[in-house]
C-alpha cells in the first residue's frame, strides 16, 4: 500500500461521516419489540417474511427501529449516476462485476453492526453473488457475531 493510500477504516470513517452514520454505540432503548427479519438487496424481490432494505442506510433504519431476528444481506447495492455514465463501469456492469465506491455495500453494513454491536438475534446470513464482497462480509460476521455464553 502507498503512503497515499486510503485504508478501509479510515474509508469507512469518511463514509460514516458524510452519511451521518453513528459512530458511537446507540441507544436501542425506544426500537420496537416487533420483530422482522431483513432482506438487504437492492434488486432482488424480497422473500415472503422479511422486510426489504434497498440500501444500507435503510437497513440501518431497521434495525435502529425493530427486533431483527434474522437478517439475509447482499453485497453489491447498486451504484451512483456518476459511475453508471462511465463507459467501463458500465461495461462491468454488465458482467455483473462492478463496485460503485459512492454507494456504501453490504460490507459496510457488516461495519456497521460490527462498530456498533447493533445485531440480529441470529446470525446474519448472505446471499450475494459477489463471491470476493461476501467473503468479507462473512469473515466480519464469523469474526464478530456475538456468541451465546
Amino acid at each position: 500500500m502507498s503512503h497515499n493510500s486510503i485504508t478501509d477504516d479510515e474509508a469507512y470513517a469518511d463514509w460514516q461521516r458524510s452519511n451521518s452514520v453513528a459512530t458511537e454505540a446507540v441507544d436501542l432503548s425506544q426500537r420496537s419489540p416487533i420483530e422482522v427479519r431483513l432482506y438487504l438487496d437492492d434488486v432482488r424481490p424480497c422473500p415472503f417474511g422479511y422486510t426489504i432494505a434497498r440500501s444500507v442506510a435503510e437497513a440501518i433504519d431497521v434495525m435502529l427501529h425493530w427486533t431483527v431476528t434474522d437478517a439475509s444481506l447482499d453485497h453489491d447495492l447498486g451504484a451512483c449516476d456518476d459511475c453508471l455514465r462511465r463507459e467501463e463501469v458500465a461495461a462491468a456492469a454488465a458482467n455483473g462485476a462492478f463496485l460503485c465506491e459512492h454507494v456504501p455495500n453490504g460490507t459496510e453494513f457488516a461495519r456497521w453492526m460490527v462498530r456498533t454491536g447493533v445485531w440480529p438475534t441470529n446470525k446474519p446470513k448472505v446471499h450475494s453473488a459477489n463471491p470476493t464482497g461476501a467473503a468479507t462480509m462473512r469473515a466480519m460476521i464469523d469474526t464478530h457475531f456475538p456468541r451465546a455464553t
